[in-house]
């Protein structure tokens, strides 16, 4: 009991971003990272709320963590964790387990608004966010497009055999074999 009193409260309710902090997060199955990134002049309100969410969520699986997103470190965290520096505040919640996933919050910074995503994160209800583009409308045929958003029902857990072909729209040589391609892949 002691050991977990004291994982509990290493951490002040809310820390700034700092190396240390991010350490927790950034190490393999660490903590779970609730970042708010905002600019030291946002409301005094939503510090508050973020205060009292750290409270409600008190646990050693969380790190509640607050920082400057024009600010080196915070900047230099957002980049690293693949969020918009130059949009504030926002929340995201990041962990490390294989790889880092994020889970952007997209909804109204408020304690209930925020309460309620964090609970529903907990419930393994959130989606992990992605850098992805939107799925295609139109999606059939023999030879069709996955993206970021359904490259694992697409092709992990497809039960066919699956031939994808990565490619960077704006390289050259891509374009000139994308029509080779196409033409095999009909045949097989």
């Amino acid at each position: 009991e002691l050991i977990n009193f004291i994982e509990d409260n290493m951490f002040p309710t809310v820390t700034n971003i700092t190396q240390e902090s991010m350490t927790q997060v950034l190490k393999p199955y660490g903590r779970k990272g609730v970042m708010l990134f905002r600019t030291p002049n946002e409301s005094k309100q939503l510090d508050a709320d973020f205060i009292k969410l750290s409270i409600a969520h008190k646990s050693a699986k969380y790190i509640f963590i607050v920082g400057d997103c024009k600010e080196t470190m915070g900047e230099r965290v957002a980049k690293h964790i693949g969020i918009d520096n130059t949009k504030s505040p926002q929340m995201v919640i990041a962990e490390k387990k294989e790889d880092l996933a994020r889970y952007e919050y997209k909804g109204e910074l408020t304690f209930e608004a925020m309460d309620k995503y964090l609970t529903l994160f907990k419930e393994g209800k959130i989606s992990r966010t992605m850098k992805s583009e939107d799925e295609p409308k139109e999606n059939n045929g023999p030879v069709y497009k996955v993206v970021g958003k359904t490259f694992k029902q697409d092709v992990i857990d497809n039960q066919m055999d699956v031939f994808v072909k990565f490619y960077a729209p704006w390289c050259g040589h891509c374009k000139e074999l994308a029509p080779i391609y196409h033409l095999s892949l009909i045949h097989i």
